[in-house]
């Protein structure tokens, strides 16, 4: 890979990590956590194909079907990448102290994100060249923007609506299951390519969303007054 297509591998991760930060608006996360959330997410995105290898078995006569690109969409990618994510985003950030208003969910759930996104961006980069790298910075990036964003209002909401807890725990994964498989089961139709359009406009409209969703957790900050 070249150094123009590594910059243009990099630059949107960059983009959205920068949005998201200023975003935080009442008290900044400390750089050491930032850093090891987005580390996390380039582990995550390293382990994540021998998972998801062990997992793509399917008989013969399934194979080419829509039942594959289903459960490929679903379970493969959408179940396998948000579990990991979300395991991390609440085992290791939750109980901080630095976890200190719910807006920081959405700020460490960007970072492992951002990170998954950047190695995932590298890869499919390296073998596709300029046209992918291109392609990817309105599609993939934004969209793994969407799922930490998505993710992180929820873990936020789990944690200071305490006794909720457990509904919005369930929601930051199955709702980022069912996002990211529909997203992943649209693109992955390679006999209705035109169909990708669809996954753009989804993402445009998930934009209002989850501006609704970080003004929401602004508003939340005991920081605010």
């Amino acid at each position: 890979m070249n150094f123009g297509l590594f910059l243009l591998a990099i630059a949107p991760v960059a983009a959205v990590i920068w949005f998201v930060y200023h975003k935080d608006k009442y008290d900044h996360e400390p750089l050491k956590y930032l850093i090891l959330a987005y580390v996390i997410g380039l582990a995550c995105a390293a382990v994540v194909p021998f998972i998801s290898g062990k997992i793509q078995w399917l008989p013969e006569q399934y194979r080419g079907t829509q039942i594959e690109v289903f459960l490929t969409a679903f379970v493969v990618i959408a179940l396998v990448e948000e579990t990991i994510k979300f395991i991390f985003l609440r085992g290791l950030f939750f109980n901080r102290s630095v976890f200190n208003e719910p807006i920081d969910g959405i700020v460490y759930g960007v970072m492992i994100g951002m990170g998954f996104a950047t190695l995932e961006n590298i890869y499919f980069i390296m073998d596709g060249g300029w046209q992918t790298a291109v392609l990817r910075m309105f599609t993939a990036i934004p969209a793994h923007a969407v799922f930490g964003i998505v993710m992180g209002y929820y873990v936020g909401k789990a944690k200071y609506v305490p006794h909720k807890n457990l509904e919005y725990s369930l929601k930051a994964i199955f709702v980022n299951i069912f996002l990211h498989g529909i997203y992943n089961y649209i693109l992955l139709q390679e006999q209705y390519p035109y169909l990708g359009i669809l996954a753009i406009l989804g993402l445009l409209v998930s934009f209002r969303y989850v501006r609704k969703m970080i003004k929401e957790q602004q508003d939340a900050s005991p920081f605010k007054h």
